[in-house]
């Protein structure tokens, strides 16, 4: 109880100094931020279609490197996903609610 109370309340003034312009995000964070939804749903697919490739070089790629690429590929599927998939459809839907509001 005693973590997530103390969890709760560093999440809340992280949020606040973001609000108030006190706490910056860099861009690359904010976009894996807005393509999270989008790399859980698609990592997955990703890391099994790169780790069929990467199990072709198992005796020339060290150990670390292949998680290494096997990791990129599942934040790089996500982002793809997000680009193709899921901002038109965000796009999409921020049209349609304006015109609804109208």
């Amino acid at each position: 109880m005693a973590f997530g109370v103390g969890a709760a309340l560093i999440v809340a003034a992280l949020c606040e100094f973001e609000l108030s312009g006190r706490l910056r995000i860099p861009l690359a964070l904010a976009l894996l931020g807005d393509a999270s939804y989008s790399i859980y749903l698609v990592h997955f697919l990703a890391i099994s279609a790169a780790a069929k490739v990467v199990s072709r070089w198992h005796e020339v790629l060290p150990g670390p490197a292949a998680f290494f690429l096997l990791v990129l590929a599942g934040v790089m599927g996500g982002l793809a996903a997000h680009f193709a998939i899921e901002r038109p459809i965000m796009e999409l839907w921020r049209r349609g609610s304006r015109h609804l509001a109208s």
